[in-house]
Parts: C-alpha cells; structure tokens; sequence
C-alpha cells in the first residue's frame, strides 16, 4: 500500500479516536476504552507506516490535518456544533494545503 494510502488509514483513525475517547468516561467504560486504544494505535501506525515512503514534516502535516479536518466535520454535521463561514474557510484553507503537498510530494 502506497504511503498515502496509509497516512489515509491513520487519519481516519484519528479521528475515530478523538470521536470515541467521549465515549470512555475517562477511561471507565471498557469497549469505548479499547476501541479508542486501538484506534489510537491505528493512527500510529497509518502515521509510521506512512514515513517509510514520505517525508516525516509532509505525512505529520496531513495526518493531523485529516484528523482535525475531519472532527470538524464530524462535530459539524452529526453534533449539530456551530461552524462559522470563517472557520470554515480556515478548515478548507487546512484541504487545500494538504492537497498542495500530495500535488507537490514526488
């Protein structure tokens, strides 16, 4: 698998993390607590997996920018969060950028 296929895998993980780690109860709750542990690895992993064949500061960049593009989205859509034409701005100036270093990346 190319190395942004993985760094996709890990962002996406990143986000079921960040999603899931509410749902533990700080760490109480013993299926939501290792789902997120397990997704949290996941995105660890997608992120190293990644760096076999990316630089490390361009598959950094972008996979966090997929984890906090995508909890955005998430909090947007499915929790009913308020998004303002500013930060939404901001949020497609963070997928255009990351667009730019694929486009850029050899």
């Amino acid at each position: 698998m190319s190395g942004w296929l993985w760094l996709l895998f890990g962002g996406v993980m990143e986000i079921a993390w960040v999603i899931l780690l509410r749902h533990t109860v700080q760490f109480s709750r013993p299926l939501p607590s290792l789902l997120c542990v397990l997704t949290m690895a996941g995105s660890v992993l997608g992120l190293m997996l990644a760096q076999r064949t990316l630089p490390v500061a361009i598959s950094y960049v972008v996979w966090v920018g997929i984890g906090v593009t995508g909890v955005a989205v998430y909090g947007w859509l499915l929790e009913q969060q308020s998004l303002s034409l500013p930060q939404l701005f901001c949020l497609l100036c963070i997928i255009g950028g990351m667009a730019g270093l694929k486009w850029l990346t050899p």
